[in-house]
């Protein structure tokens, strides 16, 4: 056989997240799939059947809780909370400090016997499982080692098999043990330093936060409210802005009063806006920061959302990409959480609240000043607040024509209340007026100018703090020649966002055309300032192949420029699934039917290195096979297909 025709082919995981094939000098990037898009439209919501299929067997803990004591001889510190965030799952219990010490005791926390034995030099270490009668189960992890009766015994199952790691189950009768019995000692086995790792699990192996337990939750006394650290708004669909733009806008809060926080600036929104929030609280004396219990969220005091976790589904795990926000997480900016029901989403957090439920929807509510109230609990009743002022945009439009030392401006649609002028060398200095001080004529404001820079913007204003997009107008050509004019691109969920760009201010608004196989649309944009326009798309299934940009534009007078870009898409709609294959064939991707959550715009770019299969954050529900043949003048030994998890590359046997 060809050494050409050779092909190494591996199952892509439902929790998979940045996979790369290292092949020789060849790299393929599959950037993180780990994420949920939603759909073009929200009124797709859940079921009734299908919330009462998530929600019911969390109706209620089928187990005496008060029944479960403190696993330990002594009071320890709490250093990572239930469902804390981890690399691509939920925390599924409690870590404590042993301030790096091993050999502490460890406890049955309820009478049981030894179900389960696993030992390996990964992950949890040494572990124990005990069984309870109702069938309910306790585990204790990263031990050093175990008593001493159920030490023999491991060490001669170790012996027979010659080997570290062993995976036993054990009958009943084997290792019964009675509740405060001793069964191990704390150690630092598997990942991480010396420290302790106890779980509470139902029937079905779903994990319990063990500070439900009062014998466990009176060991660790806590007054500590959760903090406030940052908000970001998300717009979710095309016609959507923050702040005039398309893109996520972020801001840090600030402490007013002891538990109450406060945002400086006064978010403006418009269309479908979701709420980000990033918050943490410390338990009891800790100083480790965990993430906060509940969540509540409030327009003009009305409740639009609540979340609540006390347990989660083991095998939805991977949908903590669902709760918080990955693709902040992945851009650096840390762990924020959705204050909305994403598409998708399948966790038993939200009182049943249907899909989009939390989404600001701005454009079926009046216009102007509206008050957002967010509350965070945590399982003492502590509670911190903050309060968002907002403005609900409507947006509307502002005409400005230029005559001699004037300008005149109008709005066809909205009555005008003040009138931001926008001047200086650059067109970035911002003076604003009441638009009573200018001359009204037909309808006109009459505005003299003063300035002698070349540029001269106009934002507008209206009685209920609504703001048009910027208008700008170029009074006299620059002396510069540069008239350059660049593209950049933007794939945000389904819509993408364009950006033109030139060095030199735009003598008028440039005309931005996307084709793809199915269209060829002008999109509509607006001025970002003097020198960058923006709009957006909403893609559809329709738009496969080749998406061409063609962006036209008058410079600097009457120059006139023209730039082009062009990407491949590939729309998969998770009910079809589907396969993408680069040009050469070296390359293939299978995505099975019901692949994914929503709908995703596959795009393939390429560079020295090989090719990247973007968006990089898309969550999986089934797994995906990758191929790829291998170059014929590649030299036996030298596969690999590499896996990577955010914390370093692992070889995929």
């Amino acid at each position: 056989m060809h050494r050409n025709d050779l092909r190494k082919t591996k199952r892509l995981g439902r929790n998979a997240a940045g996979v790369r094939i290292l092949v020789g000098c060849f790299v393929f990037a599959l950037a993180s799939l780990y994420a949920i898009f939603p759909s073009d439209s929200w009124n797709r919501t859940n079921s009734h059947d299908a919330l009462e299929r998530i929600y019911t067997p969390f109706d209620s803990i089928r187990t005496n809780l008060s029944d479960y004591a403190w696993p330990l001889d002594r009071r320890l510190k709490i250093t990572s909370a239930f469902a804390d965030l981890r690399s691509f799952h939920f925390h599924a219990g409690t870590d404590f400090s042993t301030n790096h010490r091993k050999g502490l005791n460890v406890l049955a926390s309820r009478a049981g016997f030894i179900w389960r034995i696993s030992i390996s030099p990964y992950g949890y270490g040494k572990m124990l499982y005990i069984r309870h009668p109702d069938g309910y189960t306790t585990t204790y992890a990263h031990l050093e080692r175990f008593n001493d009766s159920i030490e023999v015994y491991v060490k001669q199952l170790q012996y027979r098999a010659e080997r570290y790691a062993l995976e036993v189950r054990l009958p009943p009768d084997r290792f019964p043990v009675e509740k405060g019995a001793l069964i191990a000692y704390t150690g630092d086995t598997g990942v991480g330093e010396a420290h302790f790792h106890f779980e509470i699990r139902d029937e079905q192996l779903n994990p319990i936060d063990p500070l439900l337990a009062p014998g466990i939750a009176a060991m660790v006394p806590d007054d500590s409210a959760p903090t406030f650290h940052e908000i970001a708004f998300i717009p979710l669909k095309a016609n959507s802005s923050v702040q005039g733009g398309n893109l996520v806008w972020t801001s840090g809060v600030r402490r007013v009063h002891d538990n109450e926080y406060a945002l400086s600036s006064i978010p403006h929104l418009s269309g479908s806006i979701g709420v980000d929030l990033k918050a943490f609280d410390r338990i009891g004396a800790s100083y480790y920061s965990n993430r906060v219990n509940d969540y509540e969220l409030f327009l003009d005091d009305s409740l639009v959302f609540v979340s609540s976790v006390r347990r989660f589904p083991f095998k939805e795990f991977k949908q903590i990409a669902m709760y918080y926000d990955w693709g902040l997480n992945k851009s650096g900016k840390g762990y924020f959480q959705k204050l909305y029901v994403d598409h998708g989403n399948q966790l038993p957090f939200y009182n049943r609240q249907p899909e989009g439920t939390g989404v600001l929807e701005t454009g079926s509510l009046p216009e102007g000043f509206h008050t957002l109230r967010i509350v965070a609990k945590d399982l003492r009743g502590n509670e911190s607040q903050l309060r968002v002022p907002v403005v609900f945009s409507h947006p509307f439009t502002i005409e400005v024509r230029p005559s001699g030392r004037k300008l005149f401006v109008s709005s066809p649609d909205s009555t005008v209340s003040s009138l931001t002028l926008i001047t200086g060398k650059k067109g970035k200095s911002p003076r604003r007026y009441p638009a009573s001080v200018f001359a009204s004529k037909g309808g006109s404001y009459e505005i003299p100018l003063r300035s002698t820079g070349s540029v001269v913007g106009v934002v507008a204003e209206n009685d209920v703090g609504s703001v048009s997009a910027p208008r700008f107008v170029v009074l006299r050509s620059p002396l510069s020649s540069n008239t350059s004019l660049s593209i950049r691109k933007e794939f945000s969920r389904d819509f993408l966002v364009v950006t033109v760009s030139s060095s030199l201010p735009f003598t008028m608004r440039p005309s931005v055309w996307v084709s793809t196989a199915g269209r060829r649309e002008l999109i509509d944009i607006s001025a970002l300032d003097a020198n960058r326009y923006a709009g957006t798309l909403t893609m559809t299934p329709g738009d496969c192949g080749i998406v061409r940009i063609q962006a036209t534009a008058d410079i600097n007078g009457a120059t006139r420029v023209e730039a082009f870009d062009e990407s491949s898409v590939y729309p998969i709609t998770a009910e079809a699934g589907g396969t993408i294959e680069s040009a050469s064939g070296d390359f293939k991707i299978v995505f099975p039917t019901n692949g994914f959550y929503e709908t995703i715009y596959c795009r393939i770019e390429k560079d020295e290195n090989g090719y990247t299969l973007l968006p990089d954050d898309i969550l999986l529900r089934k797994p995906a096979a990758i191929e790829y043949r291998l170059p014929a003048d590649m030299q036996s030994g030298k596969v690999g297909l590499f896996f990577n998890k955010g914390e370093g590359w692992e070889l995929l046997d």
